[in-house]
């Protein structure tokens, strides 16, 4: 489920409704479409350490999604058409620019988005004792001398100990 539409986004892009290829209004709808998939995986990206994703919200809280989702497609749709000359700072980059700073927002845990369900909290794989941690054990395959202190300069006894079996 895409959080904004086709028409959304091309709205977002053209002068008073007219589609316009030095918008990127012009482009065709799979040009589109996909970036708002695009839009909807970095929209998913930042808040998915907090909520569900994709989220879904009932109406009226559909709105922050979906201007968000059209915020980023517009201004990576802009980008299509402008390629690699200098974005003039249009609505859309301002809005992208906004859009950007709210999911920061939310990716640090200081916003929410009301409404959406919260991601249950789950151990990282290897969390053994239930502290949050994973628990990792390193293997030295290696039982050389490849490098010694003594290949950087080094002399045995500035407070690090030095095991000849490594």
């Amino acid at each position: 489920m895409a959080y904004s539409t086709v028409e959304d986004v091309r709205e977002a892009l053209s002068r008073d409704g007219i589609e316009d290829r030095t918008t990127g209004a012009g482009l065709s709808d799979e040009q589109i479409q996909d970036q708002i998939v695009e839009a909807d995986a970095t929209i998913d990206v930042y808040v998915g350490g907090r909520y569900v994703t994709p989220v879904v919200l009932t109406a009226p809280q559909v709105e922050p999604m979906r201007s968000w989702s059209r915020a980023i497609a517009a201004y990576l749709s802009a980008g299509i058409v402008r390629k690699n000359r200098n974005i003039p700072t249009a609505g859309y980059v301002q809005r992208y620019e906004a859009t950007m700073e709210q999911l920061r927002t939310i990716r640090d845990g200081k916003g929410r988005i009301s409404g959406a369900p919260i991601a249950p909290l789950e151990p990282p794989p290897g969390d053994t004792d239930g502290d949050g941690l994973a628990t990792v054990t390193v293997i030295n395959q290696y039982c050389g001398t490849l490098l010694t202190p003594a290949d950087a300069g080094l002399s045995y006894g500035y407070g690090c100990e030095y095991d000849d079996a490594w």
